[in-house]
């Protein structure tokens, strides 16, 4: 009951944190610029997807049936994922910060190396399928399967991973 009322506080959070910088976006810009209203409706369906999959009677009856533990990955992973890619979070977050650090962000990006080398590979198609497979291998293993079932802190980390490596994967495929 703690994780599910901590999860809707998170759902939560990250629609603020996203409604408040489409607001800001969309007010400099002009409505529908930068990220379109069809793209906002598709993070606020993936955040209703999140919900569905990991606070709503599937998230209990994902418990007691293995099927529905199995619609709820699926749920996170295939309808989820990639409504939020869509919804191009990355843009309303950023818009959130001041024009000064939007503008020191974008400078650093700019000349750093390290991190945009590690995305640059991260988001080669097959180094971001190869990842999000390996995660879905791995947890289906006996061992770990058993512990996810067995300890809610790492049913949360299963389901961040899921998410996550979606989140990738999806990213690379929808740009």
């Amino acid at each position: 009951r703690r994780a599910r009322s901590r999860s809707w506080s998170r759902f939560a959070l990250a629609s603020a944190v996203y409604a408040a910088g489409l607001r800001r976006l969309w007010r400099s810009a002009g409505a529908g610029h930068g990220v379109t209203r069809w793209r906002a409706a598709c993070y606020g369906a993936g955040i209703a997807a999140l919900v569905v999959a990991l606070v709503s009677p599937l998230d209990a009856f994902g418990e007691a049936r293995f099927w529905g533990h199995m619609v709820q990955h699926l749920v996170l992973i295939l309808v989820a994922a990639p409504l939020l890619v869509l919804g191009s979070p990355l843009l309303p977050a950023l818009w959130l910060l001041d024009a000064g650090s939007r503008r020191t962000i974008g400078l650093w990006w700019n000349r750093a190396r390290v991190v945009p080398g590690i995305v640059a590979v991260l988001t080669t198609p097959l180094v971001a399928w190869g990842l999000h497979v390996g995660v879905l291998w791995a947890w289906h293993l006996p061992a770990a399967y058993q512990a996810a079932l067995a300890n809610e802190r790492i049913h949360v980390i299963e389901h961040l991973s899921f998410l996550g490596t979606a989140l990738l994967f999806w990213w690379v495929v929808l740009q």
